[in-house]
């Protein structure tokens, strides 16, 4: 991102790069472990709004004015049928341009939305600009996670492209090829990362870790239990001390333990 912006700036495009974060008490540990959600489903997929579509609006209204906003998408037909469902759904009598399905004043500008995955990687291999986005470092990733990408291939060869990269705790898909075959082309600290998202995928099922009364107040399957939450703390922290990486905030551990008192006040979800 920092290269990006150099290179905008000595070529006098008037580009700044801003980080999307989520707020605070909805980033995914300070909820999974805070508050006690349970890590995302297909029927509970929390996460979407609040850790990705959120931040982004936040932004665009930061920024924003009394005029549309566009935000722009390197959305492609051919990725996915759902895919093309949904761009055929939003679709404009303006090329390129689509309806964003949840803002009346934002467009999306889809510059490559006819681009082929070949025509993709032609793009970032043989153009000359932008410097800032290497065309190796980027292969080489897509190549660890089991995708080698040539600009050409055969009609029989493996599909190009097929490595997807998401949230490294997402639990909403049941495994993680794309990390699994980056720890086994040398990414070795990534194996405590990948252990503790398979084992926390099994733990949120796991009724003696959820509490017996929901949010709402109705019995059901409740917030992950306190003991539940100090136990995924310990292995976060297990697995951030293995791997070398940086996985949980200090303001995260802070709010997190703000949150345990509130529940430890709360007869519905205190413990003995």
């Amino acid at each position: 991102m920092k290269a990006i912006e150099s290179e905008s700036a000595f070529f006098s495009i008037p580009l700044r790069v801003t980080i999307a974060r989520p707020k605070l008490d909805d980033r995914y540990f300070v909820k999974v472990i805070g508050r006690g959600y349970p890590p995302p489903t297909n029927i509970f997929r929390w996460c979407t709004d609040r850790l990705r579509i959120n931040p982004v609006r936040s932004i665009v209204a930061a920024n924003g004015s009394s005029d549309a906003s566009i935000v722009l998408l390197g959305v492609r037909f051919g990725e996915s049928k759902e895919r093309d469902k949904t761009i055929q759904r939003h679709h404009t009598d303006a090329k390129y341009y689509l309806n964003q399905g949840t803002s009346t004043k934002t467009k999306i500008f889809s510059p490559i939305i006819d681009y082929s995955v070949q025509d993709v990687w032609a793009t970032l291999k043989y153009n000359v600009l932008p410097k800032s986005i290497n065309h190796s470092v980027i292969g080489q990733l897509y190549k660890d996670a089991g995708s080698e990408c040539p600009v050409f291939r055969e009609t029989k060869g493996t599909p190009c492209g097929k490595g997807r990269f998401g949230c490294w705790t997402c639990t909403v898909v049941r495994q993680d090829a794309s990390v699994k075959s980056m720890i086994h082309n040398g990414h070795d600290e990534l194996q405590p990362l990948f252990t503790f998202r398979n084992w926390l995928s099994v733990v949120r099922d796991q009724p003696e870790f959820r509490c017996k009364v929901r949010r709402n107040g109705r019995t059901g399957l409740g917030p992950i239990t306190l003991a539940g939450r100090k136990m995924i703390l310990q292995q976060l922290k297990q697995a951030e001390k293995k791997s070398g990486l940086k996985l949980l905030e200090d303001d995260e551990l802070v709010r997190i333990k703000a949150l345990w008192l509130v529940d430890v006040s709360d007869p519905r979800y205190r413990e003995n």
